[in-house]
């Protein structure tokens, strides 16, 4: 009978045990709950844990979810209640100081917060929020004021800093460098570096920008996107060595990194290695099928390879993957600009000047292309001198055919003619286009079966059956053409042109 009093009454013990501790533990269940975002259950607990228990705590955590949820009514209810209780209350002032600054007041915000620049919880932030309310309200004096009263109660705080280096560099003061110098040695947050980096590339001062990449570098040897950014900076410095080391070293830490794969996929093509450019094109599509940017440079890719189907699959699939109203981005990636002047877009004009400054790395296919839109745009001096610059690199079929037609329109004769014997593939062509330029002959290949859907063998054929009066014969030749061919806008219209003029020699027969 003992036994079952004494159990009786350590269960009883026991339940009061637990019923306090219950009404002690709402306050840590309400944390759990905010943690979770379950945000009604978070109310409960800490409004029962206030009511019953008077803990300050709950108060300052209702402030905390009220903010979290975005209820500025409350917010600012339960930061008056607080302060009503207790005015010096530091949470409070510092919290309501903080409310009032987001919302532009800032007469009451400063009242607030400079009653907490002494609490050392609060101390540093104070600082800082006044510091750049004086200075959003023009009142620089005494936000340096308050700055150099800062400096004497603490050490250099790099949020202040980092505010201080973003006015002065907006301001065009040089006193920006004193706070750029100390984040630059001293802070270790990556958003302020990176903010830094940032600021430089976006005002176009790269060597600021590249230093300051160097140093978050050191401090943070595993960030992808430093590594990336520096790589892309090298890249379009054209000095395309160097980025290539810094990819290496993103792919390091990240191998299945999406920007890598198309990083490397750019490289490449500047390389002129295409194999190992399809490789990362492969893998970047693979990642991520919908990158419009992906399938561009996919195309140029592969009409650089000769592989003119694969190249217009792709770039069919870049069109109708546009939304409406959107434009080819071509000028983010001076690559895909190329594959514009390949296509011949009309809707996407490019400059003299844009096209020599396009980066062609030590691809001679990239040159070849510049050559020939220099070229079809009657700059046949500018195509001469871009190949003379680069020519102790220059290789290739496209570049000699290119370098024929400039030396050919400006009266070259003897360039012109010993170019011809470096051209391999369609070489009779360019014999062809050489006679009947210089000399006026018609010296048509026998077999013009191999011949008749190439456009200059077509315009000078054409002309020469004009020659000979065979009217019909070449109108028919021409239109058979058109039909079979898939012409750009401009060519179609000479060729039209070409005809219609036929079409006066035969009345007049």
């Amino acid at each position: 009978m003992k036994k079952i009093i004494t159990l009786f009454l350590i269960l009883v013990l026991f339940s009061c045990n637990n019923n306090r501790e219950h009404k002690e533990d709402y306050y840590i269940i309400g944390v759990s709950f905010l943690k979770n975002k379950r945000y009604t259950e978070a109310l409960k607990a800490f409004e029962t844990d206030y009511s019953e228990n008077g803990n300050i705590q709950s108060l300052y955590k209702l402030v905390d979810l009220f903010i979290e949820t975005g209820d500025i009514f409350n917010t600012e209810h339960y930061l008056k209640k607080i302060l009503e209780l207790n005015k010096d209350d530091s949470f409070g002032n510092f919290k309501l100081g903080l409310f009032y600054k987001r919302q532009g007041k800032y007469d009451a915000a400063i009242s607030y917060l400079t009653k907490t620049i002494t609490d050392k919880t609060y101390q540093k932030d104070s600082y800082y929020h006044l510091i750049v309310m004086f200075l959003n309200i023009s009142e620089e004096k005494q936000a340096l004021n308050l700055y150099k009263e800062s400096l004497s109660l603490f050490d250099r705080y790099d949020s202040i800093e980092y505010f201080l280096f973003k006015y002065f560099y907006s301001k065009k003061n040089e006193f920006y460098k004193n706070n750029l110098d100390w984040l630059l040695e001293h802070s270790s947050n990556y958003t302020f570096l990176n903010g830094i980096v940032d600021t430089f590339l976006k005002d176009g001062v790269i060597e600021e920008a590249i230093e300051t990449l160097q140093t978050l570098e050191k401090k943070f040897p595993s960030s992808i996107d430093t590594l990336l950014t520096l790589g892309q900076i090298y890249q379009k410095k054209g000095e395309h060595e160097r980025a290539l080391e810094y990819f290496t070293k993103a792919e390091q830490q990240d191998k299945n990194s999406f920007f890598v794969k198309l990083s490397f996929l750019t490289e490449y093509i500047y390389f002129g290695e295409y194999k190992r450019a399809e490789k990362y094109l492969v893998a970047a599509i693979g990642i991520k099928i919908e990158s419009l940017e992906a399938l561009m440079l996919g195309a140029l890719l592969y009409h650089l390879k000769g592989e003119s189907n694969k190249s217009d699959k792709l770039w069919e699939t870049v069109i109708k993957n546009l939304r409406k109203g959107e434009t080819v981005p071509y000028k983010d990636n001076p690559l895909i600009s190329y594959y514009i002047l390949v296509k011949n877009m009309e809707e996407y004009p490019l400059s003299k000047d844009e096209v020599l400054q396009l980066d062609h790395g030590v691809n001679s296919q990239l040159v070849a292309i510049k050559m020939e839109f220099l070229n079809n745009s009657g700059f046949y001096i500018d195509s001469l001198n871009l190949y003379e610059v680069n020519k102790d690199w220059l290789l290739g079929e496209d570049i000699y055919k290119q370098l024929f037609i400039s030396y050919l329109f400006l009266g070259k004769k003897d360039e012109a003619k010993n170019s011809i014997s470096k051209i391999e593939k369609n070489r009779e062509i360019y014999q062809l286009w050489y006679d009947y330029s210089i000399d006026r002959k018609c010296n048509i290949p026998k077999n013009i079966d191999n011949f008749k859907d190439n456009p200059i063998f077509v315009d000078i054929y054409s002309d020469c059956l004009v020659i000979q009066k065979k009217y019909l014969e070449a109108k028919d030749f021409l239109i058979k053409y058109i039909q079979k061919e898939s012409l750009n806008k401009e060519t179609l219209e000479y060729i039209k042109n070409k005809i219609l003029k036929i079409n006066f020699h035969i009345l007049k027969e």
